[in-house]
């Protein structure tokens, strides 16, 4: 559920989304999260109770909440607890690593390391969590068992829409989309049925695209 602004997109900035415009599962009920934590404990067992080699990571991982009610779930399973090697949380945004280190961590510090922070869970001490901005940074090792979590991440990606228009022999023309009007630039081929548009839609709502494109000039 989030407050929409004019240009039909989240009303503030990702910093006032701390105080609440946008709200997710997690931060309505922490039985959600612990229905999660009970999930990988069930997947743990059934893939032969790993004593090593286990670690956790959450793309996306909003304030914390989830990954906070996970843990709090996990760690009345001591034999999983100490099979846990590390816990990734992939995070672009400064402002939303610092609030989940504090949920999450508590007043342990927050350390820099290869491959982004790191510091040590309110919950155990035994368990390290680890930031980074990119997927791509967090270590393969094919001996690992992963569980990974992206609870509603991929609604944030960029993605492609196609669009049946009808058959126009018209030049330049505005194509109506979900983030704003777009101006075609080359004359429509005319044809006796509808055609087929690949629309790439940006994560990012048009007055912004705007912004940003000036500040690089």
């Amino acid at each position: 559920m989030a407050i929409l602004g004019r240009h039909h997109w989240l009303a503030s900035s990702q910093k006032r989304l701390l105080k609440g415009d946008f709200v997710t599962s997690p931060e309505i009920s922490q039985i959600f999260g612990e229905l999660i934590g009970v999930w990988i404990v069930a997947e743990w067992m059934s893939q032969g109770r790993k004593s090593k080699g286990i670690y956790l990571m959450e793309v996306g991982p909003g304030r914390g909440t989830l990954m906070d009610d996970v843990l709090r779930t996990i760690k009345n399973f001591p034999e999983l607890l100490n099979a846990i090697d590390k816990i990734y949380l992939v995070e672009a945004s400064v402002e939303l690593r610092k609030a989940q280190h504090k949920l999450l961590c508590g007043e342990n510090v927050l350390e820099r390391n290869d491959i982004g922070f790191g510091s040590k869970s309110k919950h155990s001490d035994k368990l390290e969590i680890v930031w980074a901005e990119d997927v791509r940074f967090i270590p393969k090792d094919a001996e690992q068992t992963p569980f990974i979590l992206a609870h509603e991440f991929f609604d944030a990606l960029p993605i492609h829409v196609f669009r049946s228009v009808p058959p126009s022999n018209a030049g330049d023309e505005t194509i109506q989309t979900p983030t704003g009007p777009i101006q075609t630039t080359q004359r429509s081929s005319s044809a006796s049925q509808h055609q087929w548009r690949e629309l790439l839609v940006s994560a990012k709502p048009p007055h912004r695209l705007k912004k940003a494109r000036r500040s690089l000039r």
